[in-house]
């Protein structure tokens, strides 16, 4: 999940420190995923895969629109 920080600083006119975080999810970003990659880093990317499939040697997350495939815990393919 990605996030946005904005921060409003009021020192030079001499008022407060006022400090604004807004945090909220952005569509497509940090939806980035690498070869070798581990699984947790998937995760953190795109979040929990609708259908998880072992097929002993390989491990296959299914996403909606994408389908991730691992060898020894590690990103091998992505379609």
């Amino acid at each position: 999940m990605a996030y946005r920080i904005e921060a409003c600083d009021t020192r030079a006119s001499g008022l407060a420190v006022v400090v604004q975080l807004r945090i909220g999810r952005e569509a497509g970003v940090g939806r980035r995923v690498r070869l070798r990659q581990v699984r947790a880093g998937v995760e953190a990317a795109l979040g929990p895969p609708t259908t998880k499939v072992d097929l002993g040697e390989k491990v296959l997350y299914k996403y909606k629109d994408m389908t991730v495939e691992f060898h020894d815990g590690k990103v091998t393919d992505v379609r």
